[in-house]
């Protein structure tokens, strides 16, 4: 009967033993979720308290996502309450831009990478709004070509929609090339064209007169002497036609600048004994 008695005391010992681990168990399960409840409610108070702040400087996105995390359902009801109403007038408060660009050529331009105060906010523009908090803010613009723009902008609580085009300086337009108009071309060939004549009807006077003075003078025919005239004076109007027509032409071509180029054309005034005339391809 002993040993039976034994076993006996022995089983409801263990049972008792147990029983007291389950009830430790249980009592250490509820006294995590309390600290966790706690621990919940504590980071409801910050976030109500914390988006408070925030809004008093300004700083209306990181106080909406304080105002979000307050607002759960795990948060005691008049904390709740508040953040959520917050939350509303946060959002209504929250600026926005559009931006967009132009670039060089003046052109409508998406491949723009944007920074707000060092931030980078974009990377391409895509016509939607992009909300920055109300202030003075730097803002960056970068063309994939390197080229950047910078701009300070006041951004006012409430605005919605600003319209913001980052308009990159023109490249520089290289100078047109200094065309000579047709005119300069057409009296330079005259006056090409007069200087040799010039050159050949004195060169055939002096000829002439030279002969002269070996043959006959000073008893030559008043022909010949007409003809000896006659080359010099040829020579004379070639000379006067040349310098005329050369000196229009340098007034043309520093005074006037073409659009379009134009060939020179060939252009040359000749002078024959019987009659003078104009040659060329225009």
């Amino acid at each position: 009967m002993a040993p039976r008695r034994i076993w006996v005391e022995l089983g409801a010992i263990a049972l008792a033993v147990t029983a007291l681990g389950g009830d430790a168990r249980a009592g250490d399960k509820a006294s995590d979720k309390k600290a966790e409840k706690e621990a919940e409610k504590k980071a409801c108070v910050e976030a109500h308290a914390g988006g408070q702040a925030l809004v008093r400087e300004g700083k209306l996105q990181a106080a909406r996502e304080q105002f979000i995390a307050c607002g759960r359902e795990t948060c005691p009801g008049a904390l709740r309450k508040d953040c959520t109403q917050w939350l509303g007038e946060a959002n209504e408060n929250q600026p926005s831009v559009v931006i967009g660009a132009k670039d060089e050529q003046g052109h409508d331009t998406t491949a723009v990478r944007v920074l707000v105060d060092g931030k980078e906010v974009a990377t391409m523009l895509d016509g939607r709004p992009l909300e920055i908090d109300p202030g003075t803010h730097a803002l960056h613009y970068e063309l994939k070509s390197g080229k950047t723009l910078e701009e300070q902008v006041l951004i006012r609580q409430g605005e919605k929609n600003r319209k913001l085009t980052a308009v990159f300086p023109r490249a520089p337009v290289p100078p047109k090339p200094f065309e000579l108009p047709m005119l300069v071309y057409v009296f330079g060939g005259i006056g090409l064209g007069a200087a040799s004549n010039f050159a050949i009807w004195g060169i055939l006077g002096k000829n002439k007169q030279s002969e002269l003075e070996d043959e006959c003078a000073p008893r030559c025919s008043q022909k010949e002497a007409d003809a000896m005239r006659r080359d010099y004076l040829l020579a004379d109007l070639s000379l006067g036609i040349a310098v005329a027509a050369i000196g229009a032409a340098v007034v043309l071509g520093v005074t006037s600048r073409s659009s379009e180029p134009s060939p020179p054309p060939a252009a040359g005034l000749v002078l024959r004994p019987r009659g003078a005339g104009i040659g060329g391809a225009f």
